[in-house]
């Protein structure tokens, strides 16, 4: 094989490998996950509060864009809002009704498997289960 079909097979491959893992993440967060613990990376003053607000927790992505994070309890509390997976397929962008800044929020995807979806945040990992 010469050179220039050797490098445009490799180019055709490696930007198709980019494009599976890329959509394999966008199928992968489809559907409704919930909120299993939190993992702090260092102390901080909200822990506690944070893990009762969160628990229970359901948070689901549909294929359109939109997400819906419920919390039940005493109170069911529903917030909408639309996300996107990057480029990379390495962070989740996410805008919802109940944000005050026009800008969206990120984070690392750092765990996306069947059964487990994490999070990583500047405090630390959020680990939700699929439902």
């Amino acid at each position: 094989m010469n050179p220039l079909k050797a490098t445009l097979l490799l180019l055709f491959i490696l930007t198709n490998l980019k494009s599976v893992a890329q959509n394999s993440n966008a199928e992968k967060i489809l559907g409704c996950w919930i909120f299993k613990e939190v993992q702090f990376s260092e102390q901080v003053d909200f822990a506690e509060e944070f893990k009762k607000n969160a628990k229970n927790t359901v948070v689901c992505f549909t294929p359109d864009g939109n997400f819906t994070t419920t919390k039940n309890g005493i109170t069911s509390n529903t917030v909408n809002g639309t996300y996107k997976i990057s480029e990379d397929g390495k962070t989740i962008l996410q805008k919802s009704d109940i944000s005050s800044e026009d800008e969206d929020e990120s984070a690392e995807i750092s765990t996306l498997d069947d059964k487990l979806l994490a999070f990583k945040l500047e405090f630390g990992k959020m680990i939700f289960e699929r439902k």
